[in-house]
């Protein structure tokens, strides 16, 4: 257990002081969006573009994989929604957010480096796997549960229109396209094209770290704590546990892809919860809250993931 904290500490480091150079606004608000933008629109899609294109995927597609972990996604979601109502007396539309909250992980900015420093390249292929289709499958899962939660007046057109937009402008789901597409029909890479795509790709997990620090520093607890505790349990417990119930005990998956489904799971709340609820008006407050409070507890409850999980 030492070993597993001290390994995942650095990262939580990494990230306190992104927070701290944001909240004493060493690095304001732009400097802060404009490192995020880079992460997510260069660095990141850059080391999947590589790893993909250099990799492919397996012949046969891993469909117990993904069953596992967006089985327990769609789980998690429908608890959480079934929690807001019938719990806490909230509507739909702010149901649909808790269940968002719970099932909605920072599998980008924190996920990706902490899989990959934890447990090293080898864990390349179940953490592409499973966030090749990511945006493909949780995209259209929340924006149609808003949809008929109600929509505020955008409707089911709304939410495709929303859903479609949001897959089409994705950089990350792109860049694996053009990695799979590369793979099966171009030779290997260029040399200086590598070299090109490995020095900006290693940028990405100090640089997605530090800005997720950063980006943490502008939220705040804004109500609702039971509530957020309570979403915060069902992301850092319930869900890896589902996962590991399904990847594990019922599919029998290789111990290296369960560790990996696992602690993608028992990533802190996303931010792109956040998004969902502002862009529909619903329980923005609680998804704050949540957010905030995840990230916090995450640095207790992840190394214990992985010890559970039998991981580095």
């Amino acid at each position: 257990m030492q070993a597993l904290t001290t390994a995942v500490l650095p990262v939580f480091g990494i990230v306190l002081i992104g927070w701290f150079a944001a909240r004493t606004r060493f690095m304001g608000e732009p400097a802060i969006d404009g490192l995020s933008r880079f992460v997510f629109n260069f660095a990141v899609p850059l080391l999947l573009f590589r790893s993909v294109a250099r990799a492919g995927l397996p012949e046969h597609t891993p469909w117990g994989l993904l069953l596992a972990f967006y089985g327990a996604a769609l789980a998690v979601l429908l608890l959480g929604f079934a929690a807001g109502r019938l719990l806490f007396g909230r509507g739909p539309m702010e149901s649909v957010s808790y269940g968002a909250t719970a099932a909605y992980g920072n599998t980008v900015l924190m996920g990706i480096p902490i899989v990959l420093m934890t447990h090293g390249e080898a864990a390349s292929l179940p953490l592409f796997v499973i966030m090749g289709v990511h945006t493909l499958v949780m995209v259209p899962m929340v924006s149609l549960a808003y949809a008929f939660a109600g929509g505020r007046g955008r409707g089911l057109r709304g939410a495709l229109g929303d859903m479609a937009g949001d897959l089409a402008r994705n950089p990350i789901l792109i860049a694996l396209i053009l990695g799979l597409l590369y793979a099966r029909l171009a030779p290997p890479l260029p040399r200086v094209a590598d070299e090109i795509a490995r020095l900006l790709g290693e940028t990405a997990m100090p640089a997605a770290l530090f800005a997720i620090g950063g980006t943490l520093a502008r939220y705040s607890i804004g109500g609702q704590v039971k509530h957020a505790l309570m979403l915060s349990a069902a992301k850092l417990a319930v869900f890896p546990a589902l996962v590991w119930l399904l990847a594990d005990r019922a599919l029998g998956l290789p111990d290296l892809w369960v560790q990996v489904a696992v602690l993608l799971a028992a990533m802190p709340c996303g931010v792109t919860a956040f998004l969902f609820a502002t862009r529909y008006d619903a329980a923005r407050a609680t998804v704050t809250t949540s957010v905030v409070l995840s990230a916090a507890l995450a640095v207790l409850t992840l190394p214990v993931t992985i010890w559970l999980a039998g991981g580095a």
